[in-house]
């Protein structure tokens, strides 16, 4: 194991000598070998120091998709709400055409066109609902939390690890 060695100056014949006007203008250190358990508690520091720095990126990465998740399934909740209100209005409206149109067009009594007409105008209420909740929660569905980033980040530091390791 070499250890660090301080050259002040040489002659032209190879000697050392000090510099009296500036001791210690032409230090440097000329070799440095560290001993292997000081490599390792190097490698042990940075190491910890890389899983704490993607701890924190998965955890900063899960907050931005959690938080998009929680805005968006507000926003589909209060939406939600006022269409319902008004899908329960244009019900309505809907049945009371549909009333019209049976008793006026198909002649039927206005017995059954009483109970016929909301069945009718329910049915298909039903199935735009159908289709508009599947689609929605498929959606909501598709949407990974896992942090990508993050998981590509400690891929690489593992290849980067095992690269130093070596």
């Amino acid at each position: 194991m070499l250890r660090s060695v301080t050259v002040v100056s040489t002659t032209e014949e190879g000697r050392a000598v000090r510099d009296a006007a500036s001791p210690g203008a032409y230090e440097r250190r000329v070799a440095e070998y560290r001993p292997l358990t000081e490599l390792f508690r190097e490698l042990r520091d940075e190491t910890t120091d890389l899983v704490r720095n993607e701890v924190k990126l998965a955890k900063i990465e899960l907050g931005e998709k959690l938080s998009r998740v929680g805005r968006n399934s507000a926003y589909t909740a209060v939406g939600g709400v006022v269409a319902g209100a008004s899908l329960v209005i244009l019900m309505f409206a809907a049945a009371a055409g549909v009333y019209a149109a049976l008793v006026e067009a198909a002649d039927l009594a206005h017995m059954t066109a009483g109970w016929l007409a909301p069945l009718i105008v329910g049915a298909v209420g039903a199935l735009v609902g159908y289709i508009l909740i599947h689609k929605g929660v498929h959606t909501i569905s598709s949407e990974s939390v896992v942090p990508e980033r993050t998981v590509d980040s400690l891929r690489e530091d593992k290849e980067w690890i095992e690269r130093k390791v070596q």
